[in-house]
């Protein structure tokens, strides 16, 4: 079984980084001693992590909808799993090993969540507008005012969306709705949202379905593992 610990790394193999201090102060690798306690940004459970590391690390980061604390913290929880997983992971670079990982645990998690959670997972076609409460009040749900709205040019008030997602990837106020079904205007997103549901079809377990399935238990499971996990920060 191959394991890896952020510690225990030479510092080549955090591709980019050079000895000595980067131009705007921020320290980089010098050999090995970057890695002792004196220069740990942050500790998850077993992982150390230092300055130097996390400046490589954010290189590559997904910039998804998370803060960048988290996203570093989520990235120390996956080599946590992978220094204690069963299952052997190869000699790569930590984010190498990091990824694999997390394609591997989606494509496991994907087909239970999936069918734990069919529902999230519909194909629904939808309309929607965002906007202010008032003008959104005017079009009374009308979907044919809705549309008119998307083409009539320009409209610093409202901004239309019509589309076919899985049923999680709708603005919440739509993502129960059934066909038919007018929303709002309700607050969405810090404006207000009305739209109609022109249609749903129950979810499948396709390629495309169970990938999102095995993203969605992924975050999940990363948002529980982060909940439970020691989490200490050394420098503000």
């Amino acid at each position: 079984m191959s394991r890896i610990n952020i510690d225990d790394l030479p510092f080549e193999a955090f591709e980019g980084a050079e000895p000595g201090e980067a131009a705007d102060g921020v320290p980089q690798p010098v050999g090995h001693s970057t890695h002792r306690a004196a220069d740990r940004l942050v500790s998850v459970d077993e992982i150390h992590l230092s300055a130097a590391q996390a400046l490589t690390m954010i290189r590559s980061l997904s910039h998804r909808d998370a803060t960048l604390h988290d996203e570093i913290v989520d990235q120390c929880l996956i080599l946590n799993e992978i220094q204690h997983d069963d299952t052997p992971v190869g000699d790569e670079e930590p984010q190498a090993a990091a990824d694999e990982f997390r394609r591997r645990r989606e494509a496991e998690l994907g087909p239970a969540y999936l069918a734990a959670h069919p529902g999230r997972f519909d194909r629904v076609r939808a309309l929607w507008s965002i906007g202010s409460e008032r003008r959104l009040a005017e079009m009374d749900g009308n979907p044919m005012e809705l549309l008119s709205a998307a083409f009539t040019g320009p409209n610093d008030e409202i901004e239309t969306t019509i589309a076919e997602r899985l049923a999680f990837e709708l603005p919440e106020p739509l993502r129960d709705a059934e066909p038919g079904d007018v929303v709002g205007p309700v607050a969405h997103a810090g404006a207000f949202l009305t739209g109609v549901v022109l249609g749903r079809a129950d979810a499948s377990a396709d390629e495309r379905t169970l990938a999102a399935a095995g993203r969605v238990a992924f975050t999940e499971w990363l948002a529980e593992r982060r909940a439970t996990a020691s989490i200490e920060w050394h420098r503000s």
